[in-house]
């Protein structure tokens, strides 16, 4: 069996949906991305146009410290290199799993990626080379919008990595 993808977002298409009017009660999703803590300033090796040509958003030059694995409050996003996919899928069961495919590398310094679906840290994952991370959830629901965080930890200031995308498939 071969999977389709329920929908894909990246740098160069942040936002998409796949609703099809000629299937109107077929599942279809809306997801998209942002991010906080692009590095995309002059004091960074890593130029936007560099990360156009390259289809990727650049995470970097404020993680989180290592060993701090909370997001309670939204400090705790907005202070740090991270980027926040929220999502819904309309037409879906319950009993469904979205599978979220993040594919995301290494640039510099010694970085983690915490995954959080909602507040709650779901994995981390050291990111040493191109790395694709995956994250298996329930459906929370028909309608139901879903938050996913992946932010950037590292003992060092000077440390960056990669985001391609994320690609999700309807289980």
């Amino acid at each position: 069996m071969t999977l389709q993808p329920f929908f894909s977002v990246n740098p160069m298409q942040p936002i998409d949906h796949t609703y099809n009017p000629a299937q109107p009660n077929s599942p279809w999703a809306v997801g998209r991305f942002h991010s906080y803590g692009g590095t995309t300033t002059q004091y960074s090796p890593y130029r936007l146009a560099d990360q156009h040509n390259n289809n990727e958003l650049i995470l970097g030059y404020a993680p989180a410290n290592s060993g701090n694995r909370t997001v309670s409050a939204p400090e705790d996003v907005y202070r740090f290199s991270a980027m926040k996919l929220v999502f819904y899928g309309v037409n879906v069961r319950s009993d469904n799993q979205y599978l979220l495919l993040f594919s995301i590398r290494h640039l510099t310094g010694l970085t983690y990626a915490q995954f959080y679906v909602g507040n709650k840290l779901v994995r981390v994952e050291e990111v040493d080379g191109e790395e694709q991370v995956a994250i298996v959830m329930d459906v929370p629901g028909d309608g139901a919008i879903v938050y996913v965080l992946m932010r950037m930890e590292s003992p060092s200031l000077y440390s960056a990595i990669g985001f391609k995308g994320v690609t999700c498939y309807l289980l």
